[in-house]
């Protein structure tokens, strides 16, 4: 199996259930046998052992935090939870730095505007107004990217 078809089949819907947990205060334990793999029916097709495989790898991205305690033939997590990184992947945070950006771009072209010679201010007061007005695009982009980036590095691409 390729690392895409894996991240598809595999990492992706392990993402998705630790985003559908209980805040990790809560203090859920989650026990995945691997010597003896077991069903794991809220994402049908995967055995314990995918799981934790793939939690592990998840972790490694810096996707998911947890605590991991392996013992005898199974792994107990804890304080499962998903990072900001595995929220930009979900789809469901903003790259921050470049929300910043955007903002920092449109106060950096009025001030340029306000500072240039006659000639240019009418440009600069456009470009500014560009980017004001693309800004949740940008930002919408810019998650639409990183997420983008994080799923073809987490699938080996």
């Amino acid at each position: 199996m390729t690392e895409a078809r894996r991240w598809q089949r595999i990492y992706e819907p392990v993402l998705r259930w630790v985003a559908s947990l209980p805040p990790s205060f809560a203090m859920e334990l989650h026990e995945f046998e691997f010597r003896e793999p077991q069903a794991f029916e809220p994402i049908p097709g995967l055995d314990s052992r995918d799981v934790d495989a793939s939690l592990k790898r998840l972790v490694s991205y810096g996707l998911v935090d947890g605590t991991e305690s392996p013992s005898m033939g199974r792994t107990v997590w804890g304080k499962l939870r998903v990072t900001a990184a595995g929220w930009v992947v979900l789809g469901e945070w903003p790259d921050l730095d470049r929300v910043a950006t955007a903002t920092s771009l449109h106060r950096l072209l009025r001030t340029l505007a306000d500072e240039a010679p006659e000639e240019e201010r009418p440009a600069l007061i456009r470009a500014a107004g560009v980017v004001s007005r693309t800004a949740d695009e940008v930002v919408r982009g810019a998650a639409a990217d990183i997420a983008k980036t994080i799923g073809d590095e987490a699938a080996g691409g």
